[in-house]
């Protein structure tokens, strides 16, 4: 366990500099920068760690047609569905939005913070962050303006 835990404490940054090729050292950071941590933080490089040996013990599992292909076959299938995907259209505002049931946003809580009035109980007592977090859960008020 030793070999695992000692070096999953390094920092990502830090442990990559220990591999020898550019490729190695490239490969690793990808793949620990998948904690969502800043990767000159202790343990952040405990997640790549983990994931780089998963593929070598069970092989990297890789779509037919690279990652691509696992959208455009969701895509596809929601499309079936009678859904619609709409990509490159600037929403500023909810006005801008068309009608429907159901909007999911590929944003993080900050930017939907800064985009539209959250509905959140007690909002103003919580930080901006939480409320946006909370606001993905229970749902948005989105003014018509």
């Amino acid at each position: 366990m030793a070999w695992f835990g000692i070096p999953a404490a390094l920092p990502g940054s830090a442990l990559a500099r220990l591999f020898t090729t550019e490729r190695a050292r490239a490969l690793f950071t990808r793949v620990a920068a998948h904690a969502f941590r800043p990767l000159h933080l202790p343990f952040s490089s405990a997640l790549g760690m983990g994931i780089i040996t998963a593929g070598h013990r069970h092989g990297w599992p890789v779509a037919v047609g690279g990652s691509r292909a696992i959208t455009d076959a969701m895509a596809a299938l929601l499309r079936d569905l009678g859904g619609v995907v709409e990509t490159g259209v600037p929403v500023l505002c909810a006005a801008d939005l068309s009608p429907a049931d159901v909007t999911l946003f590929d944003l993080s809580p900050a930017a939907m913070a800064d985009s539209f009035v959250l509905k959140v109980a007690s909002a103003s007592s919580r930080s901006r962050q939480h409320a946006a977090i909370q606001a993905s859960l229970t749902g948005l008020a989105l003014p018509r303006s």
